[in-house]
């Protein structure tokens, strides 16, 4: 049993965008209480590394390219999700150091990396 047994609605409402990634990443169990609409991209980031399965409530649109590249090294499955525009010429490069297999987003969005480049 931990703390968060014992929350009332009220407790649950005070818990901010940081408190629910870290608590769900570790009490799963507790995502019935989450308001969703708490977290930023980097909460998200934080959250899904550790528990993919809470995808189907992110707003993908937080994620900023910063965000994109850190959720992206651990859980490269929601390149699907990801909003290409978004990731700059180092985040690229940093995507394709640590999941090369991204790279068939080059030519699916080469408008993107290029203007990224400066080329």
């Amino acid at each position: 049993m931990s703390k968060y047994d014992s929350y009332t609605k009220q407790d649950w409402k005070n818990l901010n965008g940081v408190d629910w990634s870290y608590l769900l990443s570790k009490q799963p169990r507790f995502a019935k209480h989450c308001d969703w609409e708490k977290l930023n991209g980097w909460d998200w980031c934080c959250l899904l590394e550790k528990q993919p399965q809470f995808a189907e409530y992110c707003n993908w649109e937080k994620l900023n390219g910063y965000n994109w590249c850190f959720l992206l090294k651990y859980q490269p499955q929601f390149a699907k999700h990801c909003d290409w525009k978004k990731l700059n010429g180092d985040d690229w490069d940093y995507l394709y150091k640590h999941q090369p297999q991204l790279r068939q987003f080059i030519s699916e969005n080469k408008d993107a990396y290029l203007m990224m480049r400066n080329i």
